[in-house]
């Protein structure tokens, strides 16, 4: 990881914090069973089976090999369910790839959360709550943050 950006003192805080909590921090991907999400959808909503986009033999293969890697770490398990949404592989700027999945049209139908995930700098910051310049219309104020 690069750090030159930082100041000397912020960056020896940083990677002291790092090496202090290493055992949460893995090369590997993986999952958590710590919490479970639900997804909703509007009322009414179709299922939506979207076909795979086309690839050439050796995309192909870079997709399977990754799926394969997410089976192995149970990041994924084979499913039967009616939905699906294509595989689109990104380049990045290492020349390696991102595996992504096109879920634009699962989106649009998904129900949005009424509290957005907190942003990683707050989470940082723990305990970051700041009052919002404005009011809501029943004259409350409103306070942003991870706990509120």
């Amino acid at each position: 990881m690069k750090l030159d950006n930082l100041p000397s003192s912020k960056r020896t805080e940083l990677e002291s914090v790092l090496n202090e909590f290493k055992s949460c921090f893995d090369e590997k991907s993986g999952k958590t069973t710590l919490i479970s999400h639900t997804i909703s959808v509007h009322p009414g909503t179709r299922t939506i089976k979207l076909p795979p986009y086309r690839v050439n033999p050796t995309k192909a293969e870079a997709i399977k090999t990754e799926l394969d890697n997410m089976l192995e770490l149970g990041v994924i398990e084979p499913s039967n369910s009616p939905c699906a949404a294509p595989v689109v592989l990104i380049p990045k700027p290492d020349n390696t790839i991102r595996f992504c999945i096109d879920y634009r049209r699962h989106n649009a139908v998904t129900v949005r959360d009424a509290f957005p995930m907190p942003r990683i700098d707050d989470l940082i910051d723990k305990g970051w709550k700041r009052e919002i310049s404005n009011q809501d219309r029943f004259g409350k104020r409103l306070l942003a943050g991870p706990f509120g």
